[in-house]
């Protein structure tokens, strides 16, 4: 049986019969979310949302509950942001008696089924649920926020990556996916990781491209194994530039690899012999 103290539930209900229709709150009296799931709004994104306020005003109301003499922002951080930015005095709401565990899976609820989280985000908001203890396990976790067992399995594996790459990936206007943090988790090498993130993310690469280009970062053919003979040879001092130079191949062809690959050589030859 459900713990009713966790169980989203009766609020839901209570959100759906109160038809959205919103009522006009001062926004002196909102208090913004604390550990706010969303820490990242894309600069376009946000320059439309204030475009599409200015003009016509908030349509969706923001979801609120009552904390004492205030309010508390559950749902609508956006819109809240923009609100502040554009200095209206009211916005619309929808105010809904919920407690903590409540206000929590309804957050996060709202941003994932409207896609509104990055992946490390949604990643993060998962992991929250079962350390504040609103649920125990990945099923419990997909039963209260509606989503499958397995997408939150595969996001949480998305902690499992070094810090260097997650803070790669929740850059401002990130593009990466789901699947290209699946690529990234096949790449040993934590340097290699890294920077194969931030070269996803500064080409704006797709996933099919991004497929190719960790499958020509992975290969062990010999280019790779005359590359690291010779970085050894070179002493410590070079492995890291080489290891970018990798980075750099994996996205160009077999030929270019090779006359690259010459080059470099040549240049640790000459290191070498110093």
């Amino acid at each position: 049986m459900k713990d009713k103290s966790t169980d989203p539930a009766p609020a839901l209900r209570l959100l759906r019969s109160a038809a959205r229709v919103g009522q006009p709150v001062p926004i002196d009296l909102i208090i913004p979310q604390e550990n706010l799931h969303r820490s990242i709004f894309g600069k376009t994104s946000m320059e439309q949302l204030t475009a599409s306020i200015a003009a016509i005003g908030i349509i969706e109301p923001l979801v609120l509950r009552p904390r004492g003499q205030l309010f508390a922002l559950v749902c609508g951080a956006r819109r809240y942001r923009v609100a502040l930015a554009l200095e209206m005095r009211e916005v619309p709401a929808v105010i809904v008696d919920l407690d903590d565990a409540q206000a929590l899976v309804m957050s996060i609820a709202e941003n994932v089924h409207r896609d509104a989280l990055l992946p490390v985000e949604e990643a993060r908001a998962y992991r929250r649920l079962i350390d504040e203890g609103v649920a125990k396990t990945q099923q419990q976790v997909a039963e209260v926020v509606k989503v499958s067992q397995s997408r939150v399995s595969r996001l949480l594996a998305i902690l499992q990556l070094p810090a260097e790459v997650l803070a790669v990936a929740t850059a401002t206007d990130c593009q990466l996916t789901e699947r290209h943090f699946r690529l990234l988790a096949t790449i040993r090498d934590v340097t290699l990781q890294g920077q194969a993130a931030a070269k996803m993310v500064s080409e704006g690469m797709t996933v099919a491209r991004a497929e190719g280009f960790v499958a020509r970062l992975l290969h062990k053919g010999r280019t790779r194994r005359t590359l690291s003979r010779w970085t050894v040879a070179a002493g410590c001092r070079y492995r890291q530039a080489a290891k970018s130079f990798v980075v750099e191949i994996a996205a160009t062809t077999v030929a270019e690899q090779v006359h690259a690959l010459r080059a470099l050589i040549a240049q640790l030859e000459v290191q070498r012999r110093k």
